[in-house]
């Protein structure tokens, strides 16, 4: 990368580009096979001023995702290592009539104050019960917040995240 334009009012980027004189712009679209929806390139004024290519940067990112540098696998295994660590400080300390978010709030604050894991990579699941059958369950609608009972079974996906690299 060597500049940076933000988008102001009016045709920001356009200006920014014209004196570059770019063969093609390479704009990110791509499809969501979850939602089963397109992600959508986002729009600037005077994108006609331009040759647009919207097939070829999605395939180049999805690929550099799958290749790590050695520093970018320490990280990982950085990660790895804390959110194990964080897993059986839960196994250690789960016991009946708690509740999940409580769960939830030791592996936070394992992987943050023994790990410096700030964030978490994901919204943590940490199911108990008939929660445990729940595909996402952990969100705002169901904030792992069931009192654990004595013999429920226990599902928990919590996974840190390093240096923007989660686990």
């Amino acid at each position: 990368m060597d500049e940076v334009h933000f988008h102001e009012a009016g045709n920001g980027i356009a200006e920014a580009l014209k004196p570059l004189k770019p063969r093609r712009l390479l704009l990110l679209r791509a499809f969501n096979t979850d939602s089963e929806q397109w992600l959508e390139p986002a729009p600037f004024t005077a994108s006609a001023s331009f040759q647009l290519d919207t097939a070829s940067l999605y395939p180049i990112m999805a690929e550099l995702r799958v290749f790590k540098t050695d520093a970018e696998l320490e990280v990982l295994r950085y990660a790895s290592k804390i959110a194990s660590a964080a897993h059986m400080e839960v196994m250690k300390n789960i016991h009946a009539n708690m509740y999940e978010y409580q769960m939830e709030s030791l592996f936070r604050h394992i992987s943050y104050s023994t790990g410096g894991c700030r964030h978490l990579s994901y919204t943590c699941i940490a199911a108990s019960g008939e929660n445990a059958a729940v595909l996402h369950y952990g969100h705002a609608n169901a904030p792992n917040a069931k009192l654990i009972n004595d013999g429920d079974i226990c599902v928990f996906d919590m996974g840190p995240e390093y240096n923007c690299y989660g686990e």
